[in-house]
């Protein structure tokens, strides 16, 4: 399909612009992306990496020059594992700046899973987290909402020293809500976790 896009640039830009050209094909990339998914030895860190591979799209071509927001779960871009984080943490280092989020209790909008099929967007409510994790802590500052800045906290203080332990946080993802058992609910986050 690329190939196509390609083969036939001569003939489809003077019927629309360069720039709708430019879009479908970056579309058509992303639909290849998406299929390449599938092949056994790609999966989750394929996608991570591809996920990169369209910021980078975006950077260069789309949107040249400009500053960008790119929204994400803490997963996504989190250093190490070869997210998307570490990719575009290799390609801009300190030109990129990381915010990762928490919170302590509250509703998320997420699909639903009922009996393994998936019911669509709904609202469902997250308890609060249990005393003594990251969330619980961080939520009795009793501030509504803060932004800590982990890069300026020193490790050799009280809350570098926790934040070096591991602790257990809240980290829904698109899929699933707090009664059903899913590993993005309260998995174990250690400090690369929290620094993103």
């Amino acid at each position: 399909m690329i190939q196509v896009f390609d083969s036939k640039r001569a003939e489809l830009v003077p019927q629309s612009m360069p720039e709708a050209w430019r879009d479908a094909r970056q579309a058509a990339v992303i639909v290849y992306q998406s299929c390449a998914m599938r092949i056994p030895g790609k999966g989750p860190a394929y996608r991570d990496e591809m996920m990169a591979a369209n910021v980078d799209w975006l950077a260069a071509q789309a949107l040249p020059g400009e500053k960008m927001v790119i929204w994400s779960d803490n997963g996504h871009v989190r250093p190490g594992g070869g997210s998307m984080g570490t990719w575009l943490r290799q390609r801009y280092g300190r030109q990129m700046y990381v915010t990762g989020f928490a919170f302590r209790r509250g509703q998320v909008r997420a699909a639903g899973l009922a009996g393994g099929k998936f019911t669509g967007l709904g609202d469902s409510d997250v308890p609060a987290s249990p005393e003594g994790s990251g969330d619980a802590i961080l939520g009795a500052t009793g501030l509504p909402v803060f932004f800590l800045d982990l890069a300026s906290v020193s490790p050799d203080g009280p809350l570098g020293r926790w934040l070096a332990q591991p602790t257990c946080s809240t980290t829904p993802g698109p899929i699933g809500s707090p009664t059903i058992p899913s590993p993005t609910w309260r998995r174990p986050c250690r400090r690369a976790c929290m620094t993103a």
